[in-house]
């Protein structure tokens, strides 16, 4: 799934056989093995020792991780398929937003759908994602009528509302402190005054969902 779901992000043919993004040849079942293959390979495709990108072995870690808290938090219940989809969202938009600066409003779209398939609460929820994003869109366009410069995408303001239902005001601004640590921190080890703040989101609330909610 990890690496499902960043070849999603990097808008490959999904449908089609894996294969090397050098050499374009097919790639076998040795080759797909997570992680270990990576490693065995030493990072190198085995047919043109072209290096392969370290972002595949990363991304089915940080999936496999993330699935086990959510299985662990959650045991097998209804909630933890819910969660696990939404998760997988997350972390496509993750991948997405790094690359490109974008988050996709499908994917935002797909997150409510999930809200609404696997809860009876609609209602809250909903009243929740408008209160947290409408408070963040305050912020927003506060800020930058002060420092006269766009401090937030407006993708950003749909991901909270999308997020906002699954938690309450409270896990909400408890992921958005979270999510401004976690940018503060970005912006000083990377030294960039515009970077995607999308993946800091998704951070903050995973790990509301996954320690508090």
């Amino acid at each position: 799934m990890g690496s499902f779901l960043y070849c999603l992000s990097n808008s490959r043919n999904i449908l089609s056989r894996s294969r090397c993004d050098k050499c374009n040849h097919v790639l076998g079942v040795l080759d797909l093995i997570p992680v270990i293959s990576f490693v065995f390979s030493k990072g190198r495709c085995r047919y043109c020792d072209s290096r392969i990108s370290i972002m595949y072995p990363v991304s089915e870690l940080i999936t496999a991780f993330i699935y086990v808290l959510i299985i662990y938090r959650y045991s097998y219940s209804k909630e933890t398929v819910m969660y696990l989809v939404l998760s997988s969202i997350m972390i496509y938009i993750s991948f997405k937003d790094m690359k490109e600066m974008i988050i996709p409003d499908l994917s935002v779209v797909l997150g409510i759908i999930n809200y609404v398939v696997f809860t009876d609460k609609c209602i809250s929820g909903i009243i929740n994602g408008f209160l947290i994003s409408f408070i963040l869109l305050m912020i927003k366009l506060c800020m930058e009528r002060i420092y006269k410069k766009e401090m937030m995408g407006y993708g950003d303001i749909k991901l909270v509302f999308m997020l906002g239902l699954y938690t309450s005001i409270y896990g909400s601004c408890i992921a958005l402190l979270l999510s401004s640590l976690t940018g503060l921190l970005v912006a000083l080890l990377t030294k960039q005054k515009l970077f995607p703040f999308g993946q800091c989101v998704c951070l903050g609330y995973l790990l509301v969902f996954c320690f508090i909610r």
